[in-house]
């Protein structure tokens, strides 16, 4: 993890990932973006991801959620032009909170981690990880 550039929807980090449940970095070799997300099946858990942004707009258009375009973008308040004009981050954390970061991401990851061990990997101080309730 050198890349220690992480989003979120909120300036602070820990805030994006503990209580929005999602945070991203890009990943220039693989021109994707990896991300962080609370497992929606391990309470407590985090597991990781990574999407690029052709696939944020191709599951709308040939893929998965195509079906399901017109009630996303009503769920949004968007037209299709707005949703096409959000960033990345936005696009994935509008689409996590909506289907699930599990449809988003799919099952990534065998052993998330705890917020404990992503506060570490983040270099965040555990006292200000959020706790789960």
């Amino acid at each position: 993890m050198k890349n220690r550039n992480w989003h979120g929807i909120d300036k602070d980090t820990a805030i994006s990932l503990f209580e929005y449940g999602v945070i991203f970095r890009w990943v220039s070799k693989g021109k994707f973006w990896q991300a962080i997300y609370k497992n929606p099946y391990m309470p407590g858990k985090y597991s990781f991801g990574s999407v690029d942004e052709e696939e944020l707009n191709d599951m709308f258009i040939n893929g998965w959620a195509r079906d399901k375009k017109e009630e996303f973008l009503d769920y949004l308040g968007a037209t299709w032009d707005e949703y096409l004009a959000y960033s990345p981050i936005q696009k994935a954390n509008d689409i996590g909170h909506y289907f699930g970061f599990h449809e988003l991401f799919g099952d990534t990851v065998a052993q998330p981690d705890t917020a404990k061990q992503i506060c570490k990997r983040l270099k965040i101080k555990y006292d200000e990880c959020y706790e789960e309730n």
